[in-house]
C-alpha cells in the first residue's frame, strides 16, 4: 500500500507541465462545457419530476392559507366594529 501512494506521488511530481498548459480556467473547454451542460439539463430534469412539484404544491397551500387569515381578519374587525358602543363620557360639564 506504501508503494503505491509512494508511485502516484511521484506520477503527480513529473506531471506539472502537462497540467499547466490544460488547466487554465479562463480557457474554454468544449468537452467540459458540453459535459457540463449534460449533467446540469439530467439533475434539472430530476429536479423537475421530484422536487419542484412539492415546492410549488407548499408555495400554493401557504398562499390559500394567508387567503382565508386575510378573509378572517377581515371578518373579524368587521364583526368587533359593529359591536363596538359609543362610550358615554364620564367628564363633568
Amino acid at each position: 500500500m506504501p508503494t503505491l501512494i509512494f508511485a502516484l506521488l511521484q506520477q503527480v511530481a513529473a506531471a506539472p507541465e502537462e497540467s499547466a498548459q490544460s488547466g487554465d480556467l479562463l480557457s474554454p473547454n468544449g468537452g467540459l462545457m458540453f459535459w457540463t451542460l449534460v449533467v446540469f439539463l439530467i439533475l434539472f430534469a430530476i429536479l423537475g419530476k421530484l422536487v419542484f412539484p412539492k415546492i410549488t404544491a407548499a408555495v400554493e397551500a401557504r398562499e390559500k392559507a394567508l387567503g382565508r387569515s386575510r378573509r378572517h381578519g377581515r371578518r373579524r374587525r368587521r364583526s368587533s366594529s359593529k359591536d363596538v358602543r359609543p362610550v358615554k363620557s364620564f367628564a363633568r360639564t
